[in-house]
């Protein structure tokens, strides 16, 4: 049996896991970029700006933090019952189920006889952890993703996203803060975006530039509301 902590620490490397991280950094990046170009935009005072920022971290925080554990805890969830269902099938039935895990190796394009000994001597190693692979794509041997683990992880990379974009309003001007939040903003999300391409092995300039619009999308929009409001 592999350790649960060997486990879990191989399950942190995965490149999905660590993506999906950059990601909730880039939403950190993107919401309270909006939120600082809005109280920009309406000419809050400093208390006041910083208070707006300051809610906005730990609202956002806590909101990714919570949706990541519920999907987490429902994937767990789910997970755990197929292979509770797929335990008691064996029990109840295990012929019909080898029958049936040779059928699957038949479709793959083996031959009968040939699907047949491979059921068998699948079945015979481990016959949970043979179907669970070929009927449900689940590793038995690989770990369950820690779902409160993840939730904290993601709550904390979305506030360093967020404090990125503040250390870049306190150390920049008065005068010079909305554009230089534009560019800064621009910048760490083309860095993020190559990240997430990179790792999710997708088009890089494409990621590159529907993550930017978005967050420009966002400034521009909280800028110009926040204008109206000041007005």
């Amino acid at each position: 049996m592999v350790p649960v902590t060997a486990g879990s620490l191989r399950w942190w490397r995965e490149r999905e896991v660590l993506r999906e991280l950059v990601v909730d950094a880039n939403d950190g990046i993107v919401a309270i970029a909006g939120v600082v170009e809005g109280v920009l935009g309406a000419g809050l005072g400093h208390r006041a700006a910083a208070t707006a920022v300051l809610l906005a971290i730990i609202a956002g925080s806590i909101s990714i933090g919570g949706s990541r554990y519920t999907e987490m805890a429902a994937e767990s969830d789910a997970r755990a019952a197929l292979l509770e269902e797929e335990r008691d099938q064996l029990l109840r039935s295990p012929e019909q189920e080898l029958d049936e895990l040779a059928a699957f190796y038949e479709e793959k394009g083996l031959a009968p006889d040939l699907a047949r000994r491979v059921a068998v001597e699948l079945s015979a190693a481990d016959a949970l952890a043979a179907h669970a692979d070929e009927e449900h794509g689940i590793e038995v041997d690989e770990p369950p993703a820690p779902p409160l683990a993840f939730a904290i992880a993601s709550g904390l990379v979305f506030v360093l996203g967020a404090l990125l974009v503040v250390a870049t309003v306190v150390l920049t001007p008065s005068e010079w803060r909305v554009p230089t939040t534009f560019f800064a903003v621009t910048i760490r999300l083309g860095l993020t975006s190559v990240v997430v391409a990179r790792w999710g092995e997708v088009p890089l300039w494409r990621t590159i530039a529907r993550n930017v619009a978005i967050g420009l999308t966002c400034m521009v929009v909280s800028f110009a509301v926040g204008t109206l409001v000041e007005a």
